[in-house]
This record gives C-alpha cells, structure tokens and sequence, in this order.
C-alpha cells in the first residue's frame, strides 16, 4: 500500500483501495488527485470526471484562498471547504462555474488538463 506524509490523500487512497480496484488503478488515480490537490492550491485547474449519472462533466476548481476570495458568489462568506468528516471518500474544491464548494470522487476522475492556464 501506498502511503502519503496527507492525511487527505491516506484517506482517499484507503476509500479506493476498499472498493477492490487494483494497486496499479490505485496508483494513478491517487497520482491524479495529488497532482490536483497540488495544483488546487495555488492555482486553478480544469479537470473531467463522471458524475453520479454518467455523465461526464468538466470542471474549473482551486482551493487558494486569493482565488476563491475573487470568484465567490458573496466575497463576504467565510469560503472555507466542508468538513472533511462528512466528506465521505471525495475530494472537495471550489467550482468557479458554480461558485460554490463540489467535490469528486477519486475514481471518477477521468483526465487533468495538464496545460491549463488562467
């Protein structure tokens, strides 16, 4: 098993590892979310994944304050992420189209845009 100095990422990777997919399967799923996950931070990054029906949807996300702050439907709200606790296995981030937090689960994700930029 792999393990991440991230308690996020330790425990997606285990959310993952329980539904019976493979090391390798695991493997690049994890890569992708730490990739995001880095990234989100400072910065915005489009990504795909599958909603619950299906369907494939593509998304703009960040977790950087200064960003959040920018795109926010009401710049006055406190935009912190949801409680990790009741997050249950998915990956919270800010939605630019939305305006407001989302999250996916690691195993929907289908592929990062790698040369995004603002």
């Amino acid at each position: 098993m792999q393990v991440y100095s991230d308690t996020e990422l330790n425990n997606l990777l285990l959310t993952i590892e329980r539904k019976g997919y493979s090391p390798q399967e695991c493997r690049r799923l994890m890569e992708m979310t730490r990739q995001i996950k880095e990234d989100m931070q400072f910065d915005i990054v489009h990504f795909w994944f599958i909603k619950r029906d299906n369907s494939e949807r593509s998304a703009y996300g960040t977790r950087a304050p200064d960003i959040i702050h920018k795109y926010s439907a009401d710049p006055r709200k406190d935009n912190t992420p949801p409680d990790e606790k009741g997050m249950d296995g998915t990956f919270p981030y800010f939605d630019l189209d939305r305006k407001a937090w989302r999250c996916f689960k690691p195993e929907c994700l289908v592929k990062v845009d790698k040369g995004y930029t603002l």
